[in-house]
């Protein structure tokens, strides 16, 4: 019987968009527990608000949010954690036939307590972080943690900016869509849970058979991100977390830039299958030292055996380069990578 106004509001978030909400409108949250939230058919211009109106102390919790069929949504300061279904059931899910939708200073987990989690437990109980399939979604300065995944991004023109991803059991950041930006964002505290190779970033192209490799995947920017296994010390379950991970091309008109990969295995930054990807700037090196395994940076040919052309690497910091065959670095090299991807030819 709630008339949306402070003293008698609705009585759930359904009730509050049914009553009209309009463009531009704030839906306010209460501390309480929302359960599952499902937004659909919504197109709103300039976007609906869905902010909490309580403290972080005493949180407007959400169960899970699927965004459907709608434009025009920002989402800001609310816990949600929860959700249920396996590992790849998404807390956060924007479907492909949305857009224009932005999740802003967000709290995601799986659960409370990960940090004391058994690998059985993490199993269970992880789910995928964000789900991101529409077109033009930003999610921004949000923290992710006991996840399956933290952030997979398969629609084109997102916006993954400083977010913190801090204990994930699969892949911290995975980017499919074109156009994607992944800026400034941490992830840390890869834990080992099963036979998954994990990755700080992960992306790979599909053909028209859905097989891995056969298409493009073409315009990201990896830019500004602070990528390594554990923040403080290893515990039983750290992971030998990769770096990016760029394996089935190709990858088209790429920047890797600035990224600080603190690894302890030999994957860096590795492309394998590149056309004007720019790999500069970077940071790469153990984050254990004396660890058995040295990061490098690599651009080689495709799997298959094509070959990529146009590519450069410059100004990275590394103990190794490789473009086909394993080569020390200079100092501060600045180094293209000309049109085979395997040979180094050094300029000055």
């Amino acid at each position: 019987g709630g008339d949306g106004s402070s003293a008698r509001p609705f009585a759930n978030i359904a009730a509050a968009f049914e009553a009209g909400v309009s463009a531009g409108d704030q839906v306010l949250l209460a501390s309480g527990d929302y359960g599952a939230v499902r937004i659909d058919g919504l197109r709103a211009d300039p976007p609906v608000r869905l902010v909490a109106a309580t403290a972080p102390d005493a949180p407007a919790r959400l169960a899970s949010l699927r965004v459907v069929n709608s434009s025009g949504l920002e989402v800001e300061g609310l816990l949600i954690e929860g959700g249920s279904g396996g590992p790849h059931a998404a807390l956060i899910t924007v479907e492909a036939n949305s857009r224009n939708v932005f999740l802003r200073r967000l709290t995601i987990r799986s659960g409370p307590g990960h940090e004391a989690w058994d690998a059985a437990t993490w199993r269970d109980r992880a789910r995928t972080g964000v789900m991101i399939e529409g077109a033009r979604v930003e999610l921004r300065d949000s923290r992710i943690s006991g996840v399956r995944h933290g952030v997979i991004v398969r629609g084109p023109d997102a916006q993954v900016v400083g977010n913190l991803i801090d204990g994930f059991s699969g892949d911290g950041m995975r980017g499919f869509g074109d156009g994607g930006l992944f800026e400034g964002n941490g992830v840390q505290n890869c834990i080992k849970v099963d036979k998954n190779h994990d990755d700080g970033f992960q992306s790979w192209s599909r053909g028209p058979d859905g097989k891995s490799g056969g298409g493009v995947v073409s315009g990201v920017t990896v830019r500004g991100n602070v990528l390594r296994p554990y923040s403080d010390k290893p515990g039983a379950l750290t992971c030998q977390l990769m770096g990016i991970s760029l394996f089935d091309g190709m990858y088209v008109d790429w920047l890797i830039e600035g990224n600080v990969v603190e690894v302890d295995s030999r994957n860096g930054i590795v492309v394998l299958g590149g056309r004007n990807v720019r790999v500069v700037d970077n940071l790469v090196r153990q984050r254990t030292p004396g660890a058995a395994l040295t990061p490098q940076v690599t651009i080689s040919a495709h799997k298959d055996g094509r070959l990529g052309n146009g590519n450069l690497i410059a100004g990275n910091q590394a103990v190794l380069i490789n473009t086909g065959q394993r080569r020390k670095m200079m100092v501060n090299p600045r180094a293209t990578v000309v049109r085979d991807n395997l040979r180094l030819a050094p300029t000055r």
